[in-house]
């Protein structure tokens, strides 16, 4: 191979401990990545998102497959035997169906922080200053957003949770959270208190989750400035 080819690879779980359906899944997750934005750093292509939900972009991730990994129902067994991830659609999400395709059989159920005040997200000297939505929230200081919970058939009621996202990896939480209520359906409006605990480098990520049987099936991703 000449040295200045351009090679696409993908980098696979294959411990000694790794299962088949860890394999299967990362995989489906890498190569619809590759075919969709096979050149990350030097001609990206599907891997961002818009400047309204650019926390997006941070967790879960701009790519197709990151954007639907971290729901509870992504990996669902669609070719023969084996596990696969489905993957972000923004056709289906225009239209107001699940996002991560191939959809369930069951009704799309989801929950929609209303964030409407214009914030910005510092992201360094190197990077600048970014404008996006979200909620500002100074340090022992409190907000209250509604919820807006939908779906795209009927279906019985659901439970909601938010979650720091900095606890999603691994951090200490900057964010805490109570609702009015924690459960309801279709055109329900909820209430969440967001409480700053902890100053956050830039601002903080957090994440609402529709939940079944306590496993997410689908998530909305927010930003709360400091």
């Amino acid at each position: 191979m000449a040295s200045s080819s351009k090679l696409i690879y993908a980098l696979l779980p294959r411990c000694s401990s790794t299962n088949i359906d860890s394999v299967t899944t990362a995989t489906s997750h890498e190569l619809v990545e590759a075919v969709t934005d096979p050149f990350p750093y030097t001609n990206g292509a599907f891997q961002n998102v818009d400047p309204d939900h650019f926390v997006w972009g941070s967790t879960p991730g701009g790519e197709l497959g990151d954007m639907c990994e971290y729901v509870g129902l992504a990996d669902q067994r669609l070719v023969g035997t084996f596990a696969v991830q489905r993957t972000w659609s923004n056709a289906a999400a225009r239209a107001g169906h699940d996002p991560c395709v191939p959809a369930l059989t069951t009704p799309y159920l989801g929950a929609t922080p209303q964030l409407d005040e214009l914030v910005t997200i510092d992201l360094g000297n190197q990077s600048g200053v970014v404008s996006t939505k979200g909620v500002q929230v100074p340090l022992g200081m409190s907000k209250t957003v509604e919820v807006a919970l939908f779906s795209d058939a009927p279906a019985d009621d659901w439970t909601v949770k938010a979650t720091d996202a900095a606890t999603v990896m691994g951090g200490d939480a900057e964010l805490s959270f109570a609702w009015d209520k924690t459960t309801g359906h279709n055109g329900d409006k909820l209430h969440l208190t967001i409480t700053r605990i902890k100053a956050g480098q830039g601002g903080s990520e957090f994440v609402v989750s529709s939940r079944i049987n306590n496993v997410s099936t689908s998530l909305w991703w927010g930003f709360v400035a400091n």
